[in-house]
C-alpha cells in the first residue's frame, strides 16, 4: 500500500516579505476610475507680456547707457539709482585676492566700492584694504577695530567714498574715516550699539549710518562731529542685513 501511494515533493521558493506586501497591496488597490468629459489643466497658462512701443516715446524706457568708472557706494549713488551702466559681455576673471578675512554661513561680506583706481574692501575682522583696480596689487591695509567676539550675523560692514575719504565700518561699534590715498585714519567715532546699514554720504558734507536697534545717526564728514540722531523702533528681532539708507533730493 505504501508503495502504491504517490508522493508529491514541493520545492519552496523563499519570497521576500516586502514582495508579499507589494503583492497584497497591488491586489487590494481598486482600479482608478476614469471620468468622462474634457480634462482641463489646473496650471495657469503662460503669457508673455509685450512692451508698448507708444509708452517708450513717453519716457517709459531705460535711460542712455553710461560708462561707470567709479562705484563710490553700494547702488552707485547715495539714492541707489545707478542708472543704466555699460557692461561688456562676456565676463572673465581678471584677478582675485584675499581681503584678510572671510564670510561664513551667518556673516556676508559687504560690497566693495571703486574710487580713484582703487577697490576698497572691509573684512569682518575689521581690516580695510585697497587694491589696484587693474591688477589687484595691494596698495594699503588698515585695521579700524579689534573684535573680541565673533561678528554678529548679517552683513559684516559697509563702505562709501566721499572725495578723498573712505567712510567705513565693519559691523562693529566703530565708524572710521580713512584717507583714500594711503588708508591713514582721519577720525573715528564709537557707538554703544553695533552699526548695521550704511554708510550713506549726504551731499559730501555728512554721513549717515543705522545701528542694531534701527537708530540712525549723522556725522560731519570732515571732522566726525555729531550732527543729529533719530531713534528707531525697538524690536525683538533684527534684519539679517540692513541696506544703506537712501538719500536723494534732500530726503533721507
Amino acid at each position: 500500500m505504501a508503495n502504491s501511494m504517490k508522493r508529491t515533493l514541493t520545492k519552496l521558493i523563499p519570497v521576500p516579505a516586502a514582495t508579499l506586501v507589494m503583492l497584497v497591496i497591488a491586489a487590494c488597490s481598486p482600479q482608478e476610475a476614469i471620468l468622462k468629459g474634457e480634462r482641463v489643466s489646473v496650471l495657469p497658462a503662460v503669457t508673455v507680456q509685450q512692451s508698448d512701443a507708444e509708452a517708450a516715446s513717453e519716457g517709459a524706457q531705460l535711460p542712455p547707457v553710461v560708462a561707470v568708472p567709479n562705484a563710490r557706494s553700494v547702488g552707485l549713488t547715495p539714492g541707489h539709482a545707478g542708472g543704466h551702466p555699460q557692461l561688456e559681455a562676456s565676463l572673465t576673471k581678471a584677478w582675485s585676492v584675499s581681503i584678510g578675512g572671510s564670510g561664513s554661513d551667518l556673516v556676508e561680506l559687504p560690497t566693495p566700492v571703486v574710487a580713484g583706481g582703487k577697490v576698497i574692501t572691509v573684512a569682518p575682522d575689521g581690516v580695510v584694504s585697497a587694491f589696484d583696480v587693474t591688477n589687484g596689487a595691494s596698495l594699503w591695509s588698515t585695521s579700524i577695530e579689534n573684535f573680541v567676539d565673533d561678528p554678529l550675523p548679517g552683513i559684516g560692514g559697509g563702505i562709501a567714498v566721499s572725495g578723498d575719504l573712505v567712510m567705513v565700518h565693519a559691523g562693529g561699534h566703530v565708524l572710521a574715516a580713512l584717507s583714500l590715498d594711503d588708508g591713514a585714519l582721519q577720525w573715528s567715532v564709537t557707538n554703544p550699539l553695533p552699526f548695521r546699514g550704511g554708510p550713506t554720504v549726504i551731499d559730501d558734507r555728512a554721513v549717515a549710518v543705522t545701528d542694531l536697534d534701527g537708530n540712525i545717526q549723522s556725522w560731519r564728514i570732515t571732522s566726525g562731529e555729531s550732527l543729529w540722531d533719530y531713534a528707531g523702533l525697538g524690536a525683538a528681532t533684527v534684519l539679517f542685513g540692513a541696506p544703506a539708507p537712501a538719500y536723494a533730493e534732500g530726503e533721507l
